[in-house]
């Protein structure tokens, strides 16, 4: 009994001691290193076996795509004719409408002509079924205007909304006029995007009809000497393919769990649209966003959406904490990927030098997507293939936003927002910032430091000695 009640107390005695001493008193990880999270297209397929072998991937995922609209449309074409058919019978007997059912019946048989043929394109059904769309409704109107009550028998299928029947995906950026601030820049398809899988792995090709140009108001073009595309080795009517891989993220706040992408993995403007008035410079002619504003910015829109879900599963999404956000104008916003801040990289207990040196840990190169984008890479022998890149801080300058310079100096360095080719650097906070060293040898996870997360630890660490000691013996 003696020996029951010493054991006891030992045991209630190292629970006493756990309960005031955390489990895991400092991040496995220290300010500099590197973790991954999340994967994003980086580097370019070169070898040529492998591009024939994607490229044949593309074709038939093509042919596919096309395939399936043209079954769709089809489909719809079949299903507005014989509601079409009905409309035209309600009509035909009717003696003040033969003159309306006579034209809508020759439509009818033009769309016939089209539905009939089984080598019709995608293109044909298509303009067959807006025929036919065009002819019930100029028919409908036609018999309201003699009798309004006939229509009231007869319910038209609803417009057709046609597949688009190709793979590729628009990344939807802008060109302009040639003015950089005349805020008519508008979104086309000159660049763009197809994600596949091969094997366990993905990829992403890309392919775009004309250079991206230095400046969003630029128009798109064949000008070698208006991009830094060209200076990269890409060129129009191509197809890159780049390898998704693991984002490798530097550690500069190990406590918090802050972390910042390691290499500039895409280029993209501070702001696409551009419009100067009165000195200042706003994002459309209504003057009233600034086109330095983070907050309503499209590289804000572009990282939170675009950048998120491209680099995390909803698995990876859901485990990224909300940080507040401040903006220019004193909101604040809870998001979970951002720019990081002047502060954030020149803050000398996250590794970086003041903001007015030239530091070595601010420099960044781009990956081979990002080049592709049209980032620009420095020439000079000191600091070759380094690239500027964003800040989310606003320059006093309403046409500039804070930036990197290739340097590494961040003082006084600004760019004007409309740039293509400055790089992306996102940075956010991760939870369970750990190391297989801080993960419990008993169940494998993390303990947190709750008074009953500090006895569960403790228990697991008894269990997982009796564990070792078993195994051992045996």
């Amino acid at each position: 009994m003696q020996h029951l009640k010493k054991t006891i107390g030992l045991i209630l005695a190292c629970l006493l001691v756990f309960s005031v001493i955390p489990v895991s008193l400092v991040s496995a990880y220290n300010v500099g290193d590197i973790v991954e999270y999340g994967r994003y297209p980086q580097t370019l397929i070169s070898d040529v076996v492998r591009i024939e072998q994607f490229q044949g991937i593309l074709e038939n995922a093509q042919d596919s795509a096309v395939q399936h609209a043209t079954t769709n449309a089809r489909n719809v074409l079949n299903a507005k004719y014989n509601n079409a058919n009905v409309y035209y019978d309600m009509i035909k007997g009717n003696p003040s409408l033969t003159d309306i059912s006579d034209a809508f019946y020759g439509k009818l048989q033009q769309v016939q002509a089209v539905r009939t043929n089984v080598d019709a394109t995608y293109s044909e059904l298509n303009d067959a079924i807006a025929l036919l769309e065009t002819s019930l409704q100029s028919a409908m109107d036609a018999v309201a205007a003699v009798d309004e009550s006939v229509n009231d028998s007869f319910t038209p299928d609803a417009a057709y909304v046609p597949i688009t029947p190709t793979i590729w995906k628009s990344y939807g950026y802008s060109s302009g006029t040639g003015d950089r601030y005349d805020g008519l820049m508008t979104s086309s398809d000159y660049m763009m995007y197809y994600d596949f899988t091969h094997g366990t792995e993905s990829y992403r090709a890309v392919r775009f009809t004309s250079y991206r140009p230095y400046y969003v108001g630029y128009t798109t073009g064949n000008d070698k000497l208006k991009t830094y595309q060209d200076d990269n080795n890409y060129s129009p009517d191509q197809v890159y393919f780049f390898h998704y891989e693991p984002l490798k993220w530097r550690v500069i706040n190990p406590s918090t769990g802050l972390i910042l992408c390691d290499s500039i993995i895409d280029a993209q403007p501070y702001e696409s649209v551009v419009f100067a008035s009165g000195g200042k410079y706003y994002t459309d002619s209504t003057a009233k966003n600034l086109a330095n504003d983070y907050k309503n910015s499209t590289i804000h829109k572009w990282i939170i959406r675009d950048f998120f879900d491209t680099a995390f599963t909803k698995a990876q999404q859901s485990s990224i904490p909300t940080t507040l956000i401040s903006f220019n104008d004193g909101s604040t916003a809870s998001e979970r990927v951002f720019l990081p801040s002047m502060a954030d990289v020149s803050n000398e207990n996250y590794g970086f030098g003041k903001a007015d040196v030239r530091d070595n840990a601010r420099k960044a190169s781009g990956t081979d997507y990002a080049k592709c984008q049209g980032l620009y890479k420095s020439t000079d022998s000191r600091n070759a293939n380094i690239a500027p890149w964003w800040l989310r801080d606003s320059d006093s300058n309403s046409a500039k936003a804070m930036c990197v310079s290739y340097d590494g100096k961040v003082k006084n360095e600004s760019a004007t927002v409309d740039l293509n080719y400055v790089g992306v650097r996102p940075a956010c906070y991760v939870n369970n910032l750990v190391s297989e060293a801080e993960l419990c040898k008993f169940c494998g996870k993390q303990h947190g430091n709750s008074f009953i997360q500090r006895i569960i630890a403790f228990f697991h660490r008894i269990f997982a000695f009796i564990r070792r000691t078993d195994i051992n013996m045996g």
